[in-house]
């Protein structure tokens, strides 16, 4: 039996889809065996205050930094802890999550190479690009520029879908440096919930889960729930992620929930007949799976990765953003007997590509590939 596979995973934040990532993904990795036996000994590096957002990872393979907002010193701070997690691990590959561990550890880890011993292959998910948020050109032109960049020191970065993967070319990523394994959760959720309040409609019950922001496209919801107010009742999970916003002008078939922990989540998908996705853009969709887990259709907007996850007819609608009349067609097009095909479709399409564990074993599989343990496959 061979020796361990070191894996130090850092993050500058573990809220939203980077903690759902880290708490369903590793502990699929650690529970890997490659053909020789070698396990994969995985830590990770986060913030103090996200280290709940991680039940499933256990407690002595977390290291912690306090992160204070977005500033300087906050993000030297993460400089300081991740070059000192990378001298007590030692780790043979460094696997960095989302933008600003990216852009800080990556030059940092440079220095590895003038240091005695083996240099650690690095690997980045950026989990969603910085540059597809909506802002000056200038700026985004900047951001494409400093990932181009990072990426040619990078061993590889994950991209979440074949359409990530043919923008990041078109922006002159260097090709073999990306590779796309799509997401994963649990094949078994945890147990619903119940809500005391239940559902009690007669229209078409639909959920929207996700941040209040202008990439989920709550909006494009809220104009078609306006549209057929005597036809769906729409519930809202989330929020709004920037604090003293001003309140939205919900219609009275629109009711937010604030944010819910997954089991009571489950009840609400429970409940529902069909959960929308009216994104603007989108690199993958991670909800469109919790849905399709759970056995609940998706209409979802034609974006990004989201025609990867959800099959037009066969598991749910795809429709154009910023549509609502498009949108509120696809949510009231299908019978309740379609909508239970669909359903089931997306369950057997979700366990088949997009479990927790399919995705760890193609990480694992790349790790082992950037270190030789395994012959490179197309």
């Amino acid at each position: 039996m061979t020796g361990s596979v070191r894996v130090l995973h850092i993050a500058e934040t573990a809220h939203g889809g980077v903690g759902t990532y880290l708490n369903q993904v590793l502990p699929a990795l650690v529970a890997d065996r490659d053909t020789a036996g070698a396990p994969l000994d995985i830590r990770v590096l986060l913030p103090a205050q996200d280290s709940f957002m991680l039940p499933r990872v256990d407690d002595s393979a977390i290291t912690t930094w306090r992160r204070d907002g977005r500033s300087l010193w906050s993000l030297l701070m993460l400089a300081k802890a991740s070059w000192h997690a990378y001298r007590t691990v030692r780790p043979e590959i460094v696997h960095l999550h989302s933008t600003f561990a990216g852009m800080i550890v990556r030059p940092l880890l440079l220095l590895a190479r003038v240091l005695p011993g083996r240099r650690p292959q690095v690997v980045y998910s950026p989990h969603g690009w910085a540059f597809q948020i909506a802002g000056s050109r200038g700026r985004r032109r900047a951001i494409i520029w400093l990932e181009r960049t990072l990426a040619r020191i990078t061993d590889r970065v994950i991209v979440l879908s074949d359409a990530e993967m043919r923008e990041c070319v078109a922006l002159g990523f260097p090709p073999k440096r990306l590779q796309r394994i799509y997401n994963g959760i649990s094949e078994a959720p945890p147990p619903a919930l119940p809500a005391p309040e239940g559902w009690p409609d007669q229209r078409l019950k639909v959920l929207f889960i996700g941040r209040f922001d202008h990439q989920k496209g709550l909006d494009t919801l809220i104009a078609a729930a306006r549209l057929a107010p005597d036809r769906i009742a729409v519930r809202c999970i989330g929020a709004s992620v920037v604090s003293g916003g001003p309140a939205l002008d919900l219609p009275d078939n629109v009711a937010p929930l604030g944010w819910l922990d997954e089991p009571r989540i489950m009840a609400q998908l429970a409940m529902a007949d069909v959960v929308a996705m009216p994104s603007r853009w989108e690199g993958f969709g991670l909800v469109a799976i919790e849905a399709m887990r759970a056995g609940r259709p998706v209409v979802a907007s034609r974006i990004g990765g989201l025609p990867e996850v959800v099959e037009e007819g066969v598991t749910g609608r795809l429709v154009p953003p910023d549509d609502p009349e498009a949108l509120l067609a696809a949510l009231l097009a299908d019978t309740p007997e379609t909508r239970r095909t669909m359903a089931e479709a997306g369950r057997a399409r979700f366990l088949a590509h997009f479990t927790a564990r399919d995705s760890a074993r193609q990480v694992a599989t790349l790790y082992r590939q950037l270190l030789g343990r395994e012959a490179a496959r197309s």
